[in-house]
């Protein structure tokens, strides 16, 4: 009888019941600063300045910094607790701010004003990897057997849908700031806005103690056993990241298993970088480039709805990273004709949705395959996979978005790697499958 009431639950409630609506908040408003200082350092560099190049190599500087620095602070969170290393980061990164705005009010060196910005983006506290780390300790340690599978569906679809609405209403707000505050305010402003955001996520960290391990799920309930994956009252399913470790040592983690994934997440991330660079050339060359913003951030949110839809269907996962991929070469494809603005808001809406469905089946997979104690640093990973995509796919398509018609080849030929990937891996694996059947003592 229970089963059956747990498998009617929603999805939020089951985040709830594991979490509570505290950490759901704290999580959603931790991240909101990250999304906002990209833009508004850009706009910031660009009005006081008055110099693209130089904002344009300012915000370059802050996502170098953050592709450097997240797979740090994602190993130092599973050594030492996110509690100290978010606070840690937090005090570098306002400390980073300040050097900001002392170089642009003080007219200093571009010099300092680009260290500055590397030091924001390697100081980026990674709150969505952690909370998306901290879900894999809760489905292990609250959550009953029944619902771990779901759990963690549930709760990397949660977190890439708010991931993807801060990266919608983030920028709007930085914005409306350098609009309405100038320059300046608006620096000290993010500051605030920073100290409030992440605070209150250090803040609930550090009165729910309990619920979180400094070495992750594996310190808390260290194998006795040598032999089999162990189940507890508290444990949920088996994963390869339970398997029990052999006379006293880790099991290591399965980076060659996880490097499809993490090659997906680099693709998602071209999307990103290719479509807003080729709605840009497009809306340019059509004079029309205050829809390039609207239109690009309808794909966020239509990503935000996969993430609250997919992990409720019941989808094999490779299925889903291959309807995603096959989503977004189509969409990219018609885009390549350049039809009509309303046509093409309809085909982003479409693309978004399939971004969503791979990014929550990447994430899914790499929480399910790292071996506890590694969690927030394969997160970490996978958002710097993001960036890097981001930077790769943005600079491809400017190169050959001159041609209007070329320019979303690259975001296409992204969404075509990802299907063409995982059916590789269907086909590998159910091959594998029948050797074993074959051959079951080899």
């Amino acid at each position: 009888m229970p089963e059956k009431s747990h498998t009617r639950s929603s999805g939020l409630a089951i985040l709830i019941r594991a979490s509570g609506p505290s950490f759901l908040l704290s999580a959603a408003i931790g991240r909101l600063p990250a999304a906002m200082i990209q833009l508004g350092i850009l706009l910031v560099v660009t009005t006081a300045v008055h110099n693209l190049g130089l904002a344009g190599m300012t915000v370059a500087m802050i996502g170098i910094g953050t592709a450097c620095g997240a797979p740090i602070i994602g190993r130092l969170a599973d050594q030492k607790g996110p509690l100290r290393v978010i606070s840690a980061a937090l005090i570098i990164q306002l400390l980073a701010l300040m050097l900001l705005w002392c170089a642009i009010g003080w007219h200093m060196s571009d010099v300092l004003l680009l260290c500055a910005a590397a030091l924001v983006g390697m100081a980026n506290p990674q709150i969505g990897s952690i909370a998306r780390a901290l879900w894999s300790d809760l489905a292990h340690t609250r959550a009953e057997t029944v619902e771990h599978p779901r759990l963690i569906r549930t709760a990397m679809g949660y977190e890439t849908a708010i991931d993807e609405l801060s990266f919608v209403f983030g920028p709007t707000v930085s914005g409306l700031l350098v609009t309405l505050c100038g320059p300046l305010h608006t620096v000290a402003i993010l500051a605030v806005m920073t100290l409030i955001g992440e605070g209150f996520f250090i803040f609930w960290l550090a009165i729910h103690r309990s619920m979180w391990a400094p070495n992750g799920y594996s310190t808390k309930h260290a194998n006795k056993t040598t032999g089999n994956p162990q189940y507890d009252s508290q444990s949920t399913s088996i994963t390869s990241a339970d398997l029990p470790v052999t006379n006293g040592l880790k099991a290591p983690m399965p980076w060659l298993q996880l490097t499809p994934y993490f090659a997906s997440i680099i693709c998602v991330g071209m999307v990103f970088g290719s479509t807003q660079t080729a709605l840009t050339a497009i809306h340019t060359a059509r004079d029309t480039q205050i829809l390039t913003g609207p239109i690009y951030g309808a794909m966020g949110l239509t990503s935000a709805c996969a993430g609250f839809l997919i992990p409720a269907l019941g989808i094999r996962s490779r299925t889903k990273f291959i309807a995603g991929g096959l989503i977004i070469a189509l969409g990219e494809a018609s885009i390549a004709f350049l039809p009509a603005d309303s046509i093409i808001l309809l085909l982003i809406l479409c693309i978004g949705m399939g971004v969503g469905t791979v990014l929550v089946s990447a994430y899914a997979s790499v929480e399910r395959l790292s071996t506890r104690g590694w969690v927030t640093s394969a997160m970490t990973i996978g958002a710097t996979c993001v960036v890097l995509g981001v930077s790769a796919g943005s600079a491809a398509t400017g190169y050959i978005a001159k041609t209007l018609y070329r320019a979303p080849a690259i975001a296409c030929a992204a969404g075509l790697f990802i299907v063409a990937l995982h059916i590789t891996l269907a086909l590998t694996s159910r091959q594998g499958k029948t050797q074993e059947k074959d051959f079951p003592h080899t």
